[in-house]
């Protein structure tokens, strides 16, 4: 009995991977790594806002300014939070680079990047 090859069964881009693959793995692993990170980064956006809110040190136009820029929130809360301005400590500052990266995932799931 011969043994069947690749090409005689359509080539190998024809066959399917194995169940335990990483490519099976990997896009349940990063919608979990995508969802966790889009969930802490609600709370960093509501942790700025109300920030920002609570400073009496700012006049009413800088914190309706900086109110206004949550809207671009993978640049202003990182700046904010290094600039000293939130006087957050440091595991919060960190987490402050949080929602850059959820939206980064977002935009990879969104063009096929991750699939």
């Amino acid at each position: 009995m011969a043994t069947r090859t690749g090409s005689a069964i359509g080539g190998t881009g024809s066959r399917s991977l194995p169940p335990g693959s990483i490519r099976h793995m990997l896009l349940p692993l990063a919608w979990t790594v995508f969802v966790i990170l889009a969930l802490i980064s609600f709370g960093i956006i509501a942790a700025y806002w109300l920030d920002v809110q609570d400073r009496r040190d700012l006049s009413r136009r800088w914190r309706i300014g900086l109110s206004l820029a949550t809207v671009a929130f993978p640049v202003t809360i990182p700046i904010y939070a290094l600039a000293g301005g939130a006087g957050w400590p440091p595991p919060l500052r960190v987490a402050a680079f949080v929602p850059p990266v959820a939206l980064v995932l977002f935009l990879a799931f969104l063009f096929g990047v991750i699939r």
